[in-house]
């Protein structure tokens, strides 16, 4: 559901804030309207008029308030996101780190033994053995 380019995001959030305004204008202007057109009308429907337009003005409310909670959802989420991908990035560090801390440790502390060795068939030509134990 949020996996939507961000650029994208911000331009649907533009044009629906847009429309949002544009939605609370046409009811106050229709609020504007219903109250200087009383003349000629009964009291039924002035308080018919005037319950349609508290009801437009509840229900933009509403879906405003909606909308909102979608956006700082999707700010959340995001936020998650990065977080996740920051911890995911800090423990892949953090165990490799281990594993060249073991891998130091391992040959940091390998026992080398070296032994010279005097061929008198080699001509009297030493022989350096060195020899790892792990």
């Amino acid at each position: 559901m949020f996996g939507d380019p961000t650029s994208e995001i911000q331009e649907l959030t533009q044009v629906i804030k847009q429309d949002l305004s544009k939605l609370n204008s046409d009811i106050a202007n229709l609020q504007q309207r219903v109250k200087s057109q009383s003349y000629g009308e009964t009291k039924h429907m002035r308080s018919h008029s005037s319950s349609v337009v508290v009801s437009l003005q509840s229900k933009l409310v509403d879906l405003s308030r909606d909308f909102k909670d979608v956006l700082e959802l999707r700010t959340e989420v995001r936020k998650g996101r990065k977080h996740t991908q920051w911890l995911n990035t800090g423990l892949f560090v953090a165990q490799n780190l281990k594993q060249q801390k073991q891998r130091r440790e391992q040959f940091s502390s390998a026992t080398v033994s070296t032994s010279i060795n005097s061929s008198p068939a080699l001509g009297g030509m030493c022989i350096v053995l060195v020899s790892v134990c792990v």
